[in-house]
């Protein structure tokens, strides 16, 4: 088992102000993230085996702990690898990328936008290969209509509509896999910048520019002005930024496990306009991935998200919210350990 320590709220604490928003945004965040997790039993979802916190009462709550299973390895220990020296064959990448695309599926199917898939988010264990999604910190439902953030998924897996404050949908995280692919292929990253206008100039720059249409679906006067006005670049072909070099031979036993397909998969990721970008059932359908689809794994059975729905967006105070979360980890904590805390009678 993995243990993971939460530092304590309580460093936070003043009377009101600047503090007082940080410890309730963060004791809110952990609601939800413990939420979350409490109810995404699929085998690539990291789930919850059980929290505690040290404290008996909500008025000195101050840390607490998650348990999960242990996992062996992070994505990005595979990207760090020198790439004269290891290579992912194409059944290992196709397999990696299936359960990606299948995990996101379920968190999609409970109407959850993970909103920071990313490398180090992605964990898997080198005896079976199986993949697990890790941290729903920034997380949220689709229905917190209104209240969509551009301050989500770490930067270089951020998609143009987040970039260029478009209204966003589900779509980002299949994104995210795409570049996530990518970079499992270049051992580096796809889309790499230091700020938001650099990395949306690399985008265009690599995939070419979007259309009129894109354009038009930009809110904000300002910001639509400044991407219809940018260079304009036709993009490069996937072959050349994806050369067959970069790929093992295909094996004869599977001929749709192709460089071709490799490529043809990430393009359709990875389209800068999220209409034409294909759906997470379009991705797992797709030949390249479609090799090892389940039925039991993809319609695996879904459990109701302990997440009340009136507590989405709902403003509390810091006390409040720390009160809920101190509830929600009591909760957990009396299920896995509730049979050893009652009392023994002996005769």
């Amino acid at each position: 088992m993995a243990i993971k320590k939460w530092r304590g709220l309580n460093q936070y604490k003043s009377e009101g102000g600047f503090q007082e928003r940080i410890v309730a945004r963060l004791a809110q965040l952990a609601y939800r993230e413990l939420s979350f997790m409490a109810s995404l039993t699929h085998p690539n979802l990291m789930s919850l085996e059980c929290a505690f916190t040290p404290q008996t009462d909500d008025k000195y709550f101050d840390d607490f702990y998650v348990v999960m299973e242990l996992q062996d390895h992070v994505l990005t220990e595979l990207i760090r690898t020198d790439p004269k020296q290891f290579r992912l064959q194409h059944k290992d990448l196709s397999f990696l990328i299936y359960q990606l695309i299948v995990g996101v599926h379920h968190l999609h199917a409970h109407g959850i936008i993970h909103r920071d898939l990313k490398p180090q988010n992605i964990a898997f264990n080198e005896t079976n290969a199986v993949l697990k999604i890790l941290d729903y910190g920034l997380s949220c439902f689709e229905s917190e209509d209104g209240r969509q953030t551009q301050y989500v998924v770490t930067r270089p897996y951020r998609a143009p509509e987040v970039i260029l404050c478009l209204r966003y949908d589900k779509k980002v995280d299949v994104w995210s896999i795409g570049c996530i692919m990518a970079e499992l292929i270049l051992h580096e990253i796809l889309f790499d910048a230091d700020n938001a206008v650099a990395l949306y100039e690399e985008i265009i720059a690599t995939l070419g520019s979007p259309s009129e249409q894109f354009f038009s679906r930009i809110g904000d006067p300002k910001i639509r002005e400044a991407a219809k006005t940018a260079k304009h670049y036709e993009g490069k072909s996937f072959k050349k930024i994806f050369p067959d070099e970069l790929f093992h031979h295909s094996d004869r036993r599977y001929p749709q496990l192709s460089a071709d397909n490799a490529r043809d998969l990430m393009e359709n990721l990875l389209k800068i306009d999220p209409n034409e970008r294909f759906s997470i059932e379009q991705a797992v359908r797709h030949p390249y991935v479609s090799i090892w689809f389940r039925d039991d794994e993809w319609n695996h059975p879904q459990i109701p998200i302990e997440y009340k729905e009136e507590d989405i967006g709902r403003s509390r105070s810091a006390d409040e919210w720390k009160g809920l979360l101190f509830e929600k980890i009591k909760q957990i904590e009396n299920r896995a350990f509730g049979v050893f805390k009652q009392p023994v009678t002996l005769e």
